[in-house]
């Protein structure tokens, strides 16, 4: 399996998980994955089985010398995926910009050090203003009802389609149009 990641990212693995990359180093009876790992910038574009994924290098959160820690979200045709963020770089704004679909960490109605909270993730959306949203990665203090009935409010205001995703979530995608199923 490849994986593609910054150097920061693949640091953090190599440091929590190093029988991952040195097979050498594992102990006990458990199997151990096989991964390549893909050390890009966020100049490079990936293709993969056709598609090209472009990285997004947003922050996610602050390293103990206070210099944020970046890794990447992608984009790939008219779709943007940005997960595990708390702030959005000016230049990577450029990149997410005439995106179709947005989809974005909301970790939880209040702020945290490494993601968006709910209200940060709705104006990272006013900003693009894409066809369809769609909140990921919230914890489970946030209630889905909860978020669904907020947001049908929040879309009457803004008239943008904005929706919490869930396990299992499918968006058949067709050109510029999208369906939840």
């Amino acid at each position: 399996m490849k994986i593609y990641l910054n150097s920061e990212a693949f640091d953090v693995i190599k440091t929590t998980f190093p029988y991952i990359v040195d097979t050498r180093l594992s102990t006990g009876g458990g199997e151990v994955p096989t991964i390549e790992f893909k050390i890009i910038d966020e100049d490079t574009s990936i293709d993969i089985f056709g598609v090209n994924f472009s990285p997004l290098k947003v922050e996610h959160g602050l390293v103990f010398s206070g210099n944020p820690y970046y890794c990447f979200g992608y984009r790939f045709e008219n779709i943007s995926y940005v997960s595990d963020c708390n702030l959005i770089p000016e230049k990577t704004k450029e990149k997410i910009k005439g995106s179709s679909c947005f989809i974005v960490d909301a970790l939880r109605w209040t702020p945290h050090l490494s993601h968006f909270s709910f209200d940060q993730a709705l104006e990272e959306i006013l900003i693009y203003r894409p066809k369809l949203s769609l909140l990921t990665d919230f914890c489970h203090r946030i209630d889905h009802f909860e978020m669904e009935s907020t947001l049908k409010e929040w879309e009457k205001v803004h008239r943008l389609s904005v929706h919490p995703s869930f396990d299992g979530l499918v968006v058949n995608v067709d050109n510029d149009s999208y369906e939840l199923v």
